[in-house]
């Protein structure tokens, strides 16, 4: 059932993809707006995220800093989604369906960039939405350290700084 919820958390970028060929007008009239619905979607996810982690401030500020210095290097958002989400499975249904929702709700939106940026081409936009399902699903993995349990929240304010510093983006 997990793993359905990830998939659906993640077909938005797929359908944003597909969306952004029969589109392709709007998409570059509205492009100023479309860019602020991302930013405003990942502020959310973060705030989401940085009110789950708040149990130990100074180790939280720590895994935030951290985030944001690791994204200056790894800027692969999906794969901080995914940890983001992998880790609202902890919390309740109503939190977990919300970030569910944003997540998918920011890839209709990256979908569609993605799609504009490699110019329609197919074969480069497959390409990207298959590396960034398996960035996405790569956090799905910590299901084996049963010990991570425990440090969501540190997770969550790594993932948080993270996202801040994609945004700038």
């Amino acid at each position: 059932m997990n793993l359905i919820l990830i998939i659906l958390a993640f077909i938005g970028l797929v359908i944003g993809s597909i969306l952004a060929f029969f589109t392709k007008e709007e998409l570059v009239q509205g492009k100023k707006y479309f860019k602020f619905s991302k930013k405003i979607i990942l502020l959310i996810l973060i705030v989401l995220f940085l009110f789950k982690a708040f149990p130990n401030y100074l180790l939280v500020l720590v895994f935030f800093i951290l985030g944001i210095l690791i994204a200056v290097l790894f800027k692969k958002v999906y794969f901080y989604l995914g940890l983001g989400l992998f880790f609202s499975f902890f919390y309740s249904s109503n939190f977990l369906i919300l970030v569910l929702t944003l997540i998918f709700l920011f890839g209709l939106v990256q979908g569609s960039f993605i799609s504009f940026h490699f110019g329609y081409n197919k074969k480069r936009i497959s390409k990207t939405l298959f590396v960034n399902l398996i960035l996405f699903l790569i956090p799905v993995l910590l299901i084996f350290f049963r010990t991570v349990q425990g440090y969501d929240y540190l997770f969550f304010a790594f993932g948080a700084g993270a996202i801040l510093n994609l945004i700038r983006n």
